[in-house]
């Protein structure tokens, strides 16, 4: 009786980890029983480990010209409804996301602030202040100098025998105040804020490399990834404390030494299917790279390479629409004066990747609007329309269970 007791637990956890989230925070009612098997910290970091095992939704953090910004898609992705009101009473941005855990920055102008935040159950936690060693070098005599940063998060959802943990680390570069930030590398020191301590420390670690895009970091098997605008990727082993530089496509490196524009709106840098892509729009391709093999000895392959010709010509009536319904901007611009598009006129940097979602599937900004392109059936879904966009953040997201009285300290 005991055996079978057990075999009917096995058997619900085993289906009950494979459900959405939101759907699991409303069957906690169900009994003491489901409660207690929801609430357990094994059962959820198994139902995170498969919610982050599956094609992960997207959501986004759209800017309109001269208000705060707002969700797109957050409810698909499995997000509280409550999330945008409590960014707006915080006053915080969020900047990144980490298998199913998103963190936020707070800057009033006179200070930041850091949160890391689960938006499926809202369960939240400040962090205190980093170490201010950088700062202290922006005094006299080093005052024509300024300080970039940028942060990721490190976390993965499956639970080792200390229990979950999670790492932020900050990356910061001192740059001279009269020097173009993309024009020469520049030297990078990391903090790193662990959970298990509950405090910020400074790595040994240091490192050169050109301004870090405003993209957020990726996190994939131990390793935090920054794109620079200059052809290469920062790499951060977060464990080990180690760093180094990659470099991109051939193709793309050859691309960015022949222009001094910072301009990273034309590429997507991610992880999918157990590996690195990078996305890239061209004058006349749409192609996606795929990295081989881990960061180190990562080789890039040219996965697909869409004519950007072909793909107007085939949806013509779907990009004339959206050229009528916007004024006609310097990016869509044609060369007459007519809105109506045609082949030989459109300006082919209309389009900019925002993600790769599945294998087959990109997100693209045309104009205000959002639209889906699937690869291999090569047809357009427009998924959303604004007016007045001022830039797109869009984030990968996986739902789960985590609240962070799940994360013990030493």
């Amino acid at each position: 009786m005991v055996e079978a007791h057990h075999l009917n637990e096995d058997i619900y956890q085993n289906i009950l980890s494979r459900l959405p989230a939101k759907s699991l925070l409303q069957y906690r009612t169900v009994s003491k029983q489901w409660r207690a098997m929801i609430s357990d910290p094994q059962f959820i970091s198994l139902h995170a480990s498969n919610s982050c095992s599956k094609s992960s939704h997207v959501f986004a953090s759209v800017y309109l010209k001269g208000s705060r910004p707002f969700l797109w898609n957050a409810s698909a992705a499995g997000i509280h409804s409550a999330l945008e009101s409590f960014l707006l009473q915080k006053g915080a941005d969020i900047v990144g996301s980490c298998n199913g855990l998103v963190f936020c920055w707070n800057y009033d102008g006179l200070s930041s602030s850091i949160m890391i935040l689960n938006p499926t159950n809202m369960d939240y936690i400040s962090l205190p202040d980093p170490l201010k060693e950088m700062s202290l070098m922006c005094q006299e005599p080093f005052a024509s100098y300024s300080i970039e940063t940028s942060v990721g998060l490190a976390f993965d959802p499956c639970m080792g025998s200390t229990g979950f943990n999670y790492q932020v680390v900050l990356v910061e570069a001192l740059v001279p105040n009269w020097q173009a930030s993309y024009e020469t590398p520049h030297g990078l020191k990391f903090q790193i804020y662990n959970s298990k301590t509950g405090a910020w420390s400074m790595s040994g670690e240091t490192n050169s490399s050109h301004t870090l895009s405003d993209a957020s970091p990726v996190y994939h098997k131990g390793v935090l990834f920054w794109l620079s605008i200059k052809a290469q990727i920062l790499a951060f082993d977060v464990e080990r404390q180690q760093s180094c530089l990659l470099e991109l496509p051939s193709q793309i490196v050859e691309e960015k030494r022949n222009t001094s524009s910072a301009n990273c709106d034309d590429e997507w840098f991610g992880a999918l299917g157990g590996g690195l892509c990078y996305l890239r729009t061209g004058n006349t391709t749409v192609n996606v790279w795929t990295a081989t093999a881990d960061y180190k000895e990562a080789q890039w392959v040219l996965k697909y390479s869409l004519c950007l010709q072909s793909i107007v010509y085939n949806h013509l009536c779907l990009l004339n629409s959206l050229l009528n319904r916007h004024t006609c901007s310097s990016e869509m611009v044609c060369s007459k004066r007519s809105l109506d598009l045609k082949v030989c006129e459109m300006d082919m940097k209309f389009f900019h990747p925002l993600c790769l979602c599945g294998d087959n599937r990109v997100l693209l900004r045309a104009g205000d609007s959002i639209l889906s392109y699937d690869i291999e059936t090569e047809t357009f879904v427009e998924c959303c329309d604004f007016r007045n966009v001022n830039f797109f953040y869009v984030y990968p997201h996986c739902s789960n269970l985590v609240t962070f009285s799940l994360f013990k300290r030493n």
